[in-house]
């Protein structure tokens, strides 16, 4: 794991800021000194190869992830929100017995593990403190098949998907090294970058494209806490003089509050990546009108690539939402037929891709791992066309399309057309079986009040096909999501 370490290690006598949250700064020599002095005291465990990572965003996650790099530890990243179950599921599937935590998530551990089968230990990062839980029951022993199974791998990332069964994807020093560099190119980040990290830092995202990406160029890292509303995050922009966030479509709507004239208050914010999903185009024009002069940058990716694919500078020129851009420097990417036969310019068909930053496979999997890698290329199951100028349009799942009568419909061009009605909250479109037509799509929706369905039905008349109208329209109280916002279809 040298090759990640050596993003801190080269800069272990720096006194430049590395990391800041509410309560402090750190810097790149702190970070070193105690990443190295944390890995001495985990190498004393007797624990296993891999180790779940629960602390919050903040500092301290920054040094729980580097002092189990330091430890040549296998980091498994959970979401800090995650459930009791949750937690027991990702540390028996990964054969883990060691937990970085912090103060608060410590107590959470300590109440839902102390009936486990077998001992567990903690490393509350804040305390420095090793816990040990049912000491006297079994340890866990990793295999021979296991400890080679994850040669080489850096993290066991959780997929971002939209179904309730994420899968561990294994990324190793080649993959993120190479997806590090890629991001650094495309948006040109440097030493005098301060990035800010508002979503989870188990998102694939923020681990590769923000936090390793910032520490490789020598940058500084800043973590948003608390709830996320416009005048706190105008605040943290001009006083840490943020350069760049990323955030998902999801939570772009905070800027319909942003007065044009406060746009130059934000002198020091440099661009804004999107990612998890395609912007509305009603979004991105509101936020073309708002933050003028800022760069907004589509991104498109996946967990399994580590995840950096492609980007796209928007523009008034070039203003189409789903418009995902062209490859990465060293990613290659096309669009194939079922037959996987490339298809011309403008033709349909799945997008494929294939580099260095491509997954190792999924962990203790490999049926599905040959299945997402055919031919060396990674299929990322996303339905889209290559325009002339190398351009890449993302339209939608695979699995998300609904076949009525035998006609494709992707359900986000409904979602698109009703989320501009006046007083929804969100939506959610998926296909039900029917009888006579196979499939029908069905609306599912939060709003502010009651809504006439009929009402909504002849508002997406105006907008769309016959065939492409709910059957049904149903509220709901949310719409689920998954830690980084992608809505659940099930």
């Amino acid at each position: 794991m040298d090759k990640i370490k050596n993003m801190l290690q080269e800069r272990c006598d720096s006194t430049k800021i590395l990391t800041k949250d509410s309560s402090g700064m750190i810097t790149y020599a702190e970070a070193h000194n105690f990443a190295k002095k944390m890995a001495t005291l985990i190498n004393g465990c007797n624990v296993g190869k891999s180790a779940l990572l629960l602390v919050k965003n903040s500092n301290n996650y920054v040094l729980g992830y580097f002092s189990l790099l330091y430890a040549d530890k296998v980091i498994v990243p959970i979401y800090y929100e995650s459930t009791p179950t949750e937690v027991e599921s990702v540390l028996s599937y990964c054969e883990s017995n060691f937990i970085v935590c912090d103060c608060s998530s410590e107590k959470f551990l300590r109440n839902i593990l102390k009936d486990i089968q077998y001992s567990v230990t903690l490393l509350n990062i804040e305390t420095t403190q090793i816990i040990n839980l049912n000491s006297q029951l079994r340890n866990i022993v990793n295999s021979i098949q296991f400890e080679k199974q994850l040669e080489d791998v850096v993290l066991l990332l959780q997929t971002s998907g939209t179904t309730s069964s994420p899968k561990r994807v294994m990324l190793t020093n080649k993959n993120l090294i190479s997806n590090v560099i890629m991001h650094t190119s495309s948006v040109n980040l440097c030493e005098t970058d301060v990035s800010l990290i508002i979503l989870p830092s188990c998102f694939g995202y923020v681990n590769t494209a923000q936090l390793l990406s910032t520490i490789y160029v020598g940058g500084t890292v800043v973590y948003y806490d608390g709830l996320l509303h416009l005048k706190r995050l105008i605040n943290v922009i001009n006083q840490h003089n943020i350069t760049n966030f990323t955030c998902v479509p999801q939570i772009v709507k905070i800027f319909n509050e942003l007065n044009t004239e406060k746009t130059s208050l934000l002198k020091s914010l440099r661009f804004v990546n999107f990612g998890g999903a395609a912007l509305r185009k009603d979004d991105l024009n509101m936020l073309m009108s708002k933050l003028k002069g800022v760069q907004l940058i589509q991104t498109y990716g996946q967990t399994e690539a580590s995840p950096r694919l492609t980007s796209h500078c928007f523009s008034k020129e070039n203003p189409m939402s789903n418009n995902i851009g062209k490859p990465l420097d060293g990613v290659q990417m096309k669009v194939v037929d079922k037959d996987f036969k490339e298809l011309p310019t403008r033709e349909v068909g799945e997008i494929v891709t294939r580099g260095s930053n491509v997954m190792k496979g999924y962990f203790k999997d490999i049926d599905k791992t040959k299945a997402k890698i055919r031919n060396g290329w990674l299929h990322t199951e996303d339905l889209g066309y290559k325009t002339e100028e190398g351009d890449f349009f993302f339209l939608g799942r695979i699995k998300n399309i609904i076949i009525c009568n035998g006609l494709n419909i992707f359900p986000e061009d409904i979602e698109d057309v009703i989320a501009t009605f006046p007083g929804i909250k969100d939506c959610i479109v998926i296909g039900e079986e029917d009888a006579s037509a196979g499939e029908v799509p069905v609306a599912k929706y939060s709003s502010v009040t009651e809504i006439d369905s009929q009402k909504l039905r002849e508002y997406c008349y105006q907008f769309l096909s016959k065939y492409k109208i709910p059957r049904k329209f149903i509220r709901v109280k949310s719409v689920r999501k998954t830690y980084n916002g992608k809505k659940i279809r099930e």
